[in-house]
């Protein structure tokens, strides 16, 4: 299932046993949310110089590889929220150009093992890309990372910004992988991880990893932060006339809150982890 309504404006979409391609040719401005629902093993985007697109991927690719011409500028969100069986083991690649840029949202709510790897090239000078992601995991659920941001042309900039609630016996491993090449001088690479932890047994392992060949930085830095909530915000929560379940709830949606601003389809976005942290907070 797809946008009718947009789908001759792309021009190009294929889709050919179990593989998916789409084309955006150069110049086009797709201003409604184009929203992938079919199950594939790849799907290849391929978006040509000042195209414009927000590409909405709620199906099951294997893998996705997004290609971004010079001057292009793509706003993606991954909406995990099902696919019980399918749901895990999955890759996304985007190579972008010269001036163009990235805007990449991550979303994981389900309920499956999860074991994601996202990687960015950055190609062209002035390149940039955003990541921001969230999860939410409890039970036995587990995921796993692997994000790389590689940098490979001058004055390049990529900031990722992750935020994770863990519960019940919940396990995450975070590998962030930031990689300059010798040729990408004044690159600027930023990466933050905050992880709440609700109740005794949840288990996060974050690893970062520098592969600098340059000695000619603007910024390469990396964070994590891993906590509980404060008993004194709790309290402060609940003399409102919160119970502890709509308080946790609350204070939880405010830690998530920072991913959510500039999100294509934010209030659709924030009633699924509304939803979800109804359920299990």
């Amino acid at each position: 299932m797809v946008n009718e309504g947009i789908t001759s404006m792309l021009l190009d979409r294929v889709k050919d046993n179990d593989s998916i391609s789409i084309r955006i040719p150069r110049g086009a401005k797709i201003n409604e949310p184009y929203r992938e629902t079919s199950i594939a093993q790849h799907t290849l985007v391929v978006m040509e110089e000042d195209s414009q697109l927000t590409y909405i991927n709620e199906g099951y690719s294997k893998s996705i590889e997004v290609h971004i011409a010079p001057g292009a500028a793509l706003s993606f969100l991954n909406l995990g929220k099902g696919y019980e069986d399918l749901y895990r083991d999955t890759s996304f690649s985007f190579s972008i150009g010269e001036n163009a840029v990235a805007h990449l949202f991550f979303i994981d709510l389900g309920r499956s093992l999860l074991k994601r790897e996202i990687r960015v090239c950055l190609l062209g000078d002035n390149a940039r890309s955003n990541i921001r992601g969230l999860y939410i995991l409890e039970g036995n659920e587990s995921l796993e990372y692997h994000i790389v941001q590689e940098h490979r042309a001058p004055f390049t900039t990529s900031n990722l910004i992750y935020r994770g609630i863990l519960k019940d016996n919940a396990k995450g491993i975070l590998k962030g992988e930031i990689a300059v090449k010798k040729e990408a001088r004044q690159s600027d690479a930023y990466q933050i991880n905050h992880i709440l932890i609700l109740g005794e047994n949840p288990s996060i392992d974050t690893v970062p990893i520098l592969e600098i060949e340059t000695n000619d930085l603007k910024r390469c830095t990396h964070g994590t932060t891993v906590g509980r909530i404060d008993e004194e915000i709790l309290f402060y929560t609940k003399t409102r006339g919160l119970d502890d379940k709509d308080a946790t709830k609350l204070i939880s949606m405010g830690f998530l809150i920072e991913i959510l601003d500039g999100i294509p389809i934010e209030e659709e976005v924030t009633e699924l982890i509304e939803e979800r942290l109804e359920a299990n907070v």
